[in-house]
């Protein structure tokens, strides 16, 4: 199993939180880390399938402004 973290921008929006962890969730992946910072969000998921699936459809959420994988 890998780890990555993931850096995450979200627009001000009542449960923009709720519908990413949901979705994080319902793709398979694990959310081991959820820390909220002064500009944005880091999650580190665990996985088993190719991180190209998370990112794919965390990039089509409307409230998701910017995603950037944390150099590791």
């Amino acid at each position: 199993m890998a780890q990555t973290t993931l850096l995450i921008t979200l627009r001000p929006a009542p449960a923009a939180l709720e519908r990413l962890l949901r979705l994080v969730r319902h793709r398979g992946f694990e959310p081991l880390l959820v820390q909220w910072q002064p500009d944005g969000l880091r999650l580190c998921v665990k996985h088993e399938q190719p991180l190209t699936l998370l990112t794919r459809q965390l990039e089509k959420l409307a409230d998701v402004v910017s995603l950037t994988e944390e150099a590791a």
